[in-house]
């Protein structure tokens, strides 16, 4: 076992276990706690074998009388069933079902720690049908009562996973700005929070300043954080956050003219991602695939990778999810490549009212961007139309790397003598 699981085991356990009692019991009870243990030990590493093992003791506990400790794995048990819901899938019954018996268990106990964290599996997640401002609200209340709580841990796990709820609506400053209170309450501690929600909140959260740095146009300085990013899941071995950060590299190689070296990382990236068993992390490397075939102008295989990242994620979370439209407007541009403008133009307008209604608004400048193209491609009119639209949030939200593409494709469009 390396260091890091190691440690994320042991600082997992405690936390989850803070204040039960360690009363003996019978060979029932003593098989929950193994299992337990085994759970966190597979982590998010094998999250399949991970939500089995919480099944496990969700059963076990449930022929045991309660008492603290028995409450505690009760809990925990479903909570971890529920975080793993958006990774490997989960019917919404399974999950409703789970959620209540949360619910009254926490409720009953006074247990703020577990409503925080039944917060964010039901409401902050990712894998959900989300609408900016609930979403949003969701994780404000979610980290008042992680602070409630007085956990740190609790409140860098609650930290870590709400950010992405900036991420998607395109609040960069929010989302950097909860990026280095997860740093800030760690206090350089990469075992405070982990495996609790995200296997390393560190790592996640230097990822994610990386993120902001290549949305502002500052690619080197990206490219510096997600390279630390991925040392720290290398270190901490969570293989999860790792292909969020192959993703990220794959496509900013793109973005700085080495294609070939962000298609070897992509596809690469999809091949050990399909190893996990995490069908999030695997729809998101195929759409991060579908990127960098973009780029590099395989657009038939761009169009392949967005329809399989789309079916596992549907499949899985019985929803389009957050990134619906981001996945859309990448099709579009598949589809315009490919010679199918008007099909793309109906894609494009589909990505731009999701990304619209639901306030996703990371989407909604480069989807505009996909519909300029596909209208030119097309020979109709709006193009000029559907930049303005763009340039207008990217603007709003400092999307400086975007907002450099349209100015581009406005220049090359006026010079053809294509833009209206």
């Amino acid at each position: 076992m390396s260091l890091g699981r190691e440690r994320r085991e042991a600082t997992g356990f405690v936390t989850w276990m803070r204040g039960a009692t360690a009363s003996q019991g019978g060979e029932t009870r003593e098989a929950a706690r193994w299992s337990a243990r085994a759970a966190y030990w597979a982590g998010h590493s094998r999250p399949r074998d991970s939500l089995r093992l919480w099944q496990a003791v969700s059963d076990l506990t449930d022929e045991l009388e309660e008492d603290d400790e028995v409450a505690a794995l009760a809990i925990n048990s479903r909570l971890l069933q529920l975080q793993y819901a958006w990774r490997v899938g989960m019917s919404a019954e399974e999950q409703a079902r789970l959620a209540a018996e949360v619910e009254q268990t926490a409720m009953r106990r006074n247990d703020v720690h577990s409503r925080a964290l039944l917060r964010v599996a039901t409401s902050v997640r990712p894998g959900l049908p989300h609408e900016a401002g609930a979403w949003l609200a969701a994780v404000e209340e979610t980290v008042a009562l992680a602070d409630e709580s007085g956990d740190p841990h609790l409140q860098v796990a609650v930290r870590a996973a709400g950010a992405y709820a900036y991420l998607c609506t395109a609040n960069f400053d929010d989302f950097e700005a909860m990026l280095d209170e997860v740093l800030e309450l760690a206090q350089g501690d990469r075992t405070v929070g982990a495996g609790v929600i995200l296997g390393s909140p560190t790592a996640w959260a230097v990822m994610g300043k990386g993120m902001v740095r290549r949305e502002r146009g500052q690619y080197a300085e990206a490219e510096e954080l997600f390279e630390r990013a991925l040392q720290l899941t290398v270190e901490e071995d969570d293989p999860e956050t790792a292909s969020w950060v192959r993703s990220n590299q794959a496509g900013l190689r793109a973005l700085r003219g080495d294609i070939e070296g962000g298609l070897a990382i992509a596809r690469r990236n999809c091949e050990l991602t399909e190893r996990l068993g995490d069908i999030f992390s695997r729809s998101l490397a195929l759409a991060n695939l579908a990127w960098t075939q973009i780029a590099a102008k395989e657009y038939e295989d761009a169009l392949a990778s967005i329809a399989e990242a789309e079916r596992l994620y549907r499949e899985a979370m019985d929803n389009d999810g957050e990134m619906a439209a981001w996945r859309a407007q990448m099709r579009a541009q598949a589809l315009t490549g490919v010679g199918r403008a008007e099909e793309a133009i109906g894609v494009a307008e589909w990505a731009i009212e999701t990304s619209r209604e639901q306030g996703m608004l990371w989407a909604y400048p480069i989807a505009n961007l996909a519909l300029a193209r596909a209208l030119v491609a097309a020979g109709r009119d709006g193009a000029e139309a559907a930049l303005a639209a763009g340039e207008r949030v990217a603007r709003q939200t400092r999307a400086l790397s975007l907002l450099r593409d349209i100015e581009t494709e406005r220049d090359a469009l006026a010079a053809a003598g294509e833009l209206a």
